[in-house]
């Protein structure tokens, strides 16, 4: 059966952005780490603190002189769709337990929100691999 509509072409990006390779780095969905970071604190923590690094460098929210990101589970869910809330929950635990962040409930403005807030602890961020 012939029909008179033309062929499509399907690309995967223009021409002039095929090489690019920056276009990986600017996009704001891209996950990057450093490989001797995940060898030291696990592939998933490395990810989870790259791209916590990623939304406090774009985080307008200061407190006591740090940038602070205040989210809930399920607004990290969002951030990296590939986790469930407990996967979350788990990987921030460590991070905090083993002091490469920080993350507190204090500056919520009703005691029963448990929104965490959350920033890098760049001391132990140093003296772990620097």
């Amino acid at each position: 059966m012939s029909t008179n509509q033309p062929k499509k072409t399907i690309t995967l990006a223009p021409p002039e952005e095929l090489w690019n390779f920056n276009l990986l780095i600017k996009d704001p969905n891209a996950m990057a780490f450093y490989p001797s970071v995940a060898e030291r604190i696990g592939l998933n923590e490395a990810i989870l603190l790259t791209k916590l690094e990623f939304l406090l460098n774009e985080s307008t929210v200061e407190v006591e002189g740090y940038k602070w990101v205040r989210k809930t589970y399920a607004e990290w869910k969002k951030v990296l769709p590939m986790w469930s809330e407990d996967m979350f929950k788990r990987i921030l635990l460590k991070l905090e337990k083993e002091g490469f962040i920080i993350a507190t409930t204090d500056y919520n403005k009703v005691l029963f929100d448990n929104t965490k807030w959350y920033r890098i602890n760049y001391d132990k961020v140093e003296e772990a691999f620097y």
